[in-house]
């Protein structure tokens, strides 16, 4: 099996490629582009890959050459995290000013243009900025979920406890009261997600792996095997453990992996089976995407 890795917020100058394909089976590992650019992110089609800049460009590479087709700066975008694609369509969660934009890409893969403000996600009092930290999207049958940090009950954003996964084609609420959640991913109806500052993987409100340490985020999973990503956050409480996001102030931890869990035969639940230490050429994962089983 394979997988597609991104990773953001780069610490050292020395690190120019932050898209990695590794191999789970054989341990092999290729890094594609030639870039400094942070990288949130990623999803594919059958011919192509798409990554995310955190300068708001977008990448896309043939999956068979690993030939770069298009780097280009997109206009609207303000922090771009999570995207995904439907035939010539792409819709990309724009952070910074709470929407979901939808661009229209050429068939050659050559170009995109701007189409439209597809959803927002609007602040109380009419704030404009990062009020609610939309980051993941998924979209299951003819339905489209994000899943959103929610309002800070404080000026960090360790204090916004109440996150949620929401419903953004119905309109609803699915999921509350999550710390942080990131990477959703829907299976058989299920929802997977990331609770990143409290260090654990979840299906719904019941949580399928708990770990001690790191900011998780980063998800993908098959019939057998679990992946996920663990980061190295800002550590904002010695006495609790608790990670924030890396963007605010604490002790920056020391640790960014991939972690395989295959599912039991018997009983449920997962079990560890592999562990891959990317750290110290990269400190923070942001995107996993089974690429090749």
């Amino acid at each position: 099996m394979k997988v597609l890795i991104s990773f953001c917020n780069p610490q050292l100058e020395s690190i120019n490629k932050n898209l990695l394909i590794l191999d789970l089976k054989n341990e092999k590992s290729e890094y594609l582009l030639e870039t400094k650019d942070g990288l949130t992110g990623i999803t594919q089609d059958n011919n192509f890959f798409y990554a995310l800049s955190q300068d708001s460009k977008i990448y896309i590479i043939d999956r068979n050459s690993h030939k770069l087709i298009l780097n280009k700066k997109l206009e609207n975008l303000l922090d771009p995290h999570s995207l995904f694609i439907e035939g010539d369509e792409l819709f990309i969660v724009s952070t910074g000013n709470n929407e979901i934009l939808k661009y229209k890409i050429s068939k050659d893969r050559l170009g995109i243009d701007f189409a439209e403000v597809f959803w927002k996600h609007y602040a109380v009092n009419n704030e404009i900025g990062d009020i609610y930290h939309i980051n993941s999207i998924f979209k299951e049958k003819k339905s489209i979920y994000i899943t959103a940090f929610g309002l800070k009950d404080g000026d960090r954003w360790s204090s916004a406890k109440n996150g949620h996964i929401f419903n953004i084609t119905e309109n609803k609420k699915e999921i509350n009261n999550i710390y942080h959640p990131h990477s959703l991913f829907i299976k058989d109806g299920k929802k997977y997600y990331c609770e990143s500052a409290s260090q654990a993987i979840k299906e719904g409100n019941n949580v399928i792996v708990k770990l001690k340490s790191g900011y998780v985020r980063g998800l993908s999973l098959d019939k057998k095997y679990l992946i996920f990503g663990v980061s190295g956050g800002r550590k904002i409480s010695k006495s609790t453990g608790i990670l924030n996001e890396v963007a605010e102030t604490g002790l920056m931890e020391a640790n960014c992996k991939i972690l395989v869990f295959k599912k039991k035969l018997f009983f449920g639940g997962y079990k560890t089976m592999k562990e891959f230490n990317f750290f110290p050429n990269h400190t923070e994962i942001y995107d996993i995407l089974i690429i090749d089983k």
